[in-house]
């Protein structure tokens, strides 16, 4: 179990911007009037590991005044979406969780999943720009010599929306790897492809 306090000063971006930011795309406006974030936090973690299974799971809080963020206004400027800063007060609350298991040797699967809850308190609606809940699911065969790799990752849809969001829908991705090792001169050799 952790409790933290933490303090952030804005940036000169969040303060100053009035431009095109090619990063988001956006046309960004700071806000000079910012002041300092500060918060207070508390997480756990518990952990475990058997003969063939590991589990970690790690829930959190985090409650931070004047919290800084952008969101889109709606409007544009020179054709591009306008982000402007400014600050609230938020609860970010969420978790990790992971467990793997080893059904036999040379051979591992994976699943994990992470989720934040981000609400403007001050206003009582969802902060923007925030996460859905994902998710991975990964088999793994690795041997003194070969190695396999097959991989999901996936995203729920979002529709908890915060100022200037747009629903997005869940999605997955397929990744596959292969892969061979071997010594050759003293020197060991990694040829992969993923």
């Amino acid at each position: 179990l952790n409790f933290a306090r933490s303090f952030r000063a804005p940036t000169v971006q969040e303060l100053f911007a009035n431009g095109l930011d090619a990063a988001s795309g956006t046309y960004s406006i700071g806000t000079a009037s910012l002041g300092p974030e500060t918060g207070f936090g508390v997480d756990a973690s518990l952990k475990g590991e058997f003969s063939n299974v590991a589990f970690e799971v790690s829930p959190y809080v985090n409650y931070i005044n004047s919290f800084i963020y952008g969101f889109l206004r709606g409007d544009t400027i020179q054709g591009f979406p306008v982000r402007q800063f400014t600050a609230t007060n938020a609860r970010l609350m969420g978790f990790e969780a992971a467990v793997t298991v080893q059904p036999w040797e040379y051979v591992a699967i994976r699943a994990s999943s992470d989720y934040v809850n981000a609400q403007d308190t001050q206003n009582n609606q969802p902060l923007p720009f925030t996460p859905p809940l994902r998710g991975l699911l990964r088999g793994t065969y690795q041997d003194p010599t070969w190695m396999g790799m097959v991989e999901m990752r996936m995203a729920a849809s979002q529709t908890r929306l915060g100022v200037g969001d747009t629903p997005t829908s869940g999605y997955t991705v397929m990744n596959l790897g292969i892969g061979w090792r071997f010594t050759q001169a003293g020197s060991v050799h990694n040829i992969s492809l993923h």
